[in-house]
Parts: structure tokens; C-alpha cells; sequence
């Protein structure tokens, strides 16, 4: 059950922060840049979601493959908004990152990234090979560069808030790296880790955007994204606690306890 409540809680916050900045107008370039980053977060924390809660049964590989484009997506994405945010063209590294994306669609496609998955009870592993250099290499390196360029960035920078922003940015993007690559080993079967990197990424960029202005939303836009997130993080940490204490005391963790749980609170 655990398998998806993480992925369901990283994903309602991911919309969240999507409409909020959708309904923010007017659009700045950045705004645009990182809505199109949360939609690819969304689109990766929901496919995951509906692979392992068994949604769709017969059609999981497929569902995986849209799971490790969408994360690829993702790191590019957020490239490309750090990029933005620090007023500078997306590059050579977009380029390569789109192009990446692209390929490793079509391998999708053709069959080959990955050929298979070993799939029980949501829990998930790849039938590893050659396709998965396509996969990790441009996931890393991009990322890599994302936080060299931010990490420039910060040794130049004086202003105090400033240097607060491009910090958020920079754990933002290292709790990505480390936990998407952790996402993708065997140390996942059992546990949906990436989504844990994902779920740290998704508050520290909360309260970059309420704190520290770090794209300009409104006040009553900030306050109500800090009531909404406060409720869902509150939410995730208390079903999180109850299947610490269940299963300490050996009781299934499933639907029924989760609406008994959610009932007494």
C-alpha cells in the first residue's frame, strides 16, 4: 500500500504547485519554463502511481516506459528552468537533453528501453541492459550540469536572497540526482524511493516560491499554496506514522485502515 500512497502525495503536490502558477498571470517566460517542469513532475509521479496500484493490469510495461521518459522529461525540464531563472539561453545542454528524450522515446517504442519488467504487487524492477545508458547517462549529466551552472552561480552572487533562491535550487536539484538514481537500482523494487526525492524537491520548492519569492506569485496565491501543501504534507506524514505503528502491531496496511485512519483524525 505504501507503494502508492508516496507516489499519490508527491503527485497532488505537483498539481498543486501547477495550478497555482497556472492561475498566476500574467506568464513570464520563467513562469512558463516551470509550469511545463511540474506538468512533466506530474505526468512522472502519476504514471508511476497508476503502475504500481495495478490500475491498468496487462499494460505495466507500457506504463513504465512513460514513467522513465517522464523523469528524463523532468530533469530537463528543470534544466531549463534553471537556465531561465538565471537569465541565460538554454544551450547546448537543452539541445542535448531534448534530443536525448527523443531517443530514448523511440527505443520506447521500438520495445528495447526496457524490454520487459519483473512486476509483483507494485513492486517494480526493469529487466536491466544497453538501453538503460540512454536512460542514466543524459539523466545524469544534465542534472550534473544544472547544479555546476547553479553552483557558478552562487560563488558570484552577493545578494543575500539571491543566494537564498539559487540554494533552494541547487538541494532541489541534488535530492533529484541522488534520489532519481537511487530510483532506478534494485534498491526500488520494494520501495518507490525517487518519489521521496521527488516529495523533498516538491517542499523545498514550496517554500522557495511562499518564503523567498522565487517565481512571482501573488500573496493570496502564496498563502493559499502554503494552507494547501501544509495540509497534504500533514496528511502524507500521518498515513505515514499510522503504517509505522500497523505495522508494528502486524496489521495489513490497506484501503479499509487508510479510511479508519483518516476517519479518527
Amino acid at each position: 500500500m505504501l507503494q502508492f500512497i508516496v507516489p499519490l502525495i508527491v503527485s497532488t503536490i505537483y498539481v498543486i504547485l501547477l495550478l497555482i502558477v497556472f492561475f498566476n498571470r500574467p506568464w513570464q517566460r520563467q513562469h512558463k519554463l516551470l509550469m511545463l517542469y511540474l506538468l512533466a513532475a506530474t505526468v512522472w509521479s502519476a504514471s508511476d502511481l497508476s503502475l504500481r496500484s495495478g490500475l491498468f493490469p496487462g499494460h505495466q510495461l507500457t506504463i513504465f516506459r512513460a514513467v522513465i521518459i517522464a523523469s528524463l522529461w523532468w530533469v530537463v525540464q528543470l534544466y531549463c528552468f534553471v537556465r531561465s531563472f538565471l537569465h541565460l539561453p538554454g544551450g547546448a545542454g537543452a539541445r542535448f537533453g531534448f534530443s536525448a528524450l527523443a531517443v530514448l522515446g523511440i527505443l520506447a517504442i521500438l520495445g528495447f528501453a526496457p524490454p520487459g519488467i519483473i512486476y509483483s504487487g507494485g513492486n517494480v524492477s526493469p529487466v536491466y541492459g544497453w538501453w538503460f545508458l540512454f536512460y542514466i547517462t543524459p539523466l545524469l549529466l544534465i542534472a550534473s550540469l544544472g547544479v555546476y551552472t547553479l553552483t557558478k552561480r552562487l560563488r558570484a552572487l552577493v545578494n543575500l536572497e539571491e543566494r537564498n533562491k539559487v540554494f533552494y535550487l541547487i538541494i532541489s536539484a541534488v535530492l533529484l540526482v541522488i534520489f532519481g538514481f537511487l530510483g532506478v537500482t534494485p534498491l526500488a523494487h520494494d520501495f518507490p524511493i525517487s518519489h521521496l526525492g521527488g516529495l523533498l524537491s516538491a517542499m523545498i520548492l514550496t517554500y522557495a516560491i511562499i518564503q523567498h519569492d522565487l517565481v512571482s506569485v501573488t500573496l493570496i496565491m502564496r498563502r493559499l499554496l502554503g494552507v494547501i501543501s501544509l495540509a497534504v504534507i500533514g496528511i502524507g506524514i500521518y498515513l505515514a506514522v499510522m503504517y509505522l505503528a500497523l505495522y508494528a502491531l502486524k496489521i495489513d496496511f490497506n484501503a479499509l485502515t487508510i479510511v479508519i485512519a483518516v476517519s479518527v483524525a
